[in-house]
């Protein structure tokens, strides 16, 4: 899968655009330093695929006078996405949080 778009963000091969009411931010894959995922708490792992979690986006330089960025996205939608955050997301447990 070349991309995905959610109905906050646009997750491509190249960058992610993360779509707000004034104007749209575009991270570049390369600036990425880790990417965490994780649902709202055990009971929505437990029973359900549909709720969304928390995508946290560790930066390596600032992008717009921030470093973090969270985007709130589906399981369904986070196992669409392209290879590329999913090696991202597992090497996540690596760094300190």
């Amino acid at each position: 899968m070349d991309s995905l778009q959610i109905k906050k963000a646009i997750f491509s091969l190249t960058e992610i655009t993360l779509l707000r009411k004034k104007e749209s931010i575009i991270i570049d894959v390369d600036n990425i330093s880790w990417i965490d995922y994780r649902k709202p708490n055990l009971l929505n792992w437990l029973f359900s695929t549909t709720i969304p979690g928390f995508m946290w986006i560790h930066l390596k330089q600032t992008v717009g006078n921030k470093k973090m960025f969270i985007v709130r996205i589906k399981y369904k939608d986070y196992v669409k996405l392209p290879a590329i955050y999913q090696t991202l997301v597992n090497q996540s447990s690596l760094f300190p949080q």
